[in-house]
């Protein structure tokens, strides 16, 4: 399956991850740290001193501070989903969103993708960018523009309308938060 395939994928990562750091002698220790001083960690009550140390926290999906934001998913959630949705609305403009506006338009899902500014992967070329319009435009997804979401409202029928700041709205059978990462430093 999908969600077993794509596990599988994630611990081969983990795990050449962890012969890489372990073949160049890095001591991996997970838990919750807090630096007692510059040279000093505390994990799990337990005291841990070394010359140099690195806390790599992780990171995990962004979402927007809008009512209704509980009832959109990540990426993650997209993975986890037992069939495909036939109306998808992806709210991001980095690679990310559209890779997956990509992937579900092409497995057949009506898709839309929302993007805050002018196009999507403005940080790229803008050959790149301006490309991709042209195709989404052509073939899909769907392409909103100047899309800032407001509100996200759960319809009797289980349906989700993407309200936004100047009006619009699109009403989905799931919606995607693909807005950026932050860090798990909480």
């Amino acid at each position: 399956t999908l969600i077993a395939s794509r596990t599988a994928y994630i611990d081969r990562i983990h795990t050449s991850y962890e012969n890489v750091l372990g073949k160049n002698n890095v001591d991996v220790i997970k838990g919750f740290a807090r630096f007692v001083d510059a040279k000093t960690l505390e994990v799990n009550g337990e005291t841990i001193t070394a010359d140099h140390i690195l806390i790599a926290t992780g990171g995990r999906p962004s979402h927007p501070d809008i009512p209704g934001v509980e009832y959109g998913i990540d990426s993650d959630g997209f993975f986890a989903l037992p069939a495909l949705p036939e109306r998808v609305a992806v709210v991001g403009a980095g690679y990310i969103a559209v890779e997956l506006a990509g992937v579900i338009n092409g497995l057949g899902a009506k898709t839309h993708l929302f993007v805050r500014k002018h196009a999507p992967l403005r940080s790229f070329d803008p050959m790149i960018s301006e490309t991709l319009v042209e195709v989404m435009n052509a073939e899909g997804p769907q392409l909103h523009t100047n899309a800032i979401p407001k509100a996200v409202v759960k319809n009797a029928d289980g349906s989700l309308t993407l309200e936004l700041e100047d009006g619009r709205s699109e009403t989905v059978d799931c919606l995607i938060w693909a807005i950026g990462r932050e860090p798990a430093n909480d």
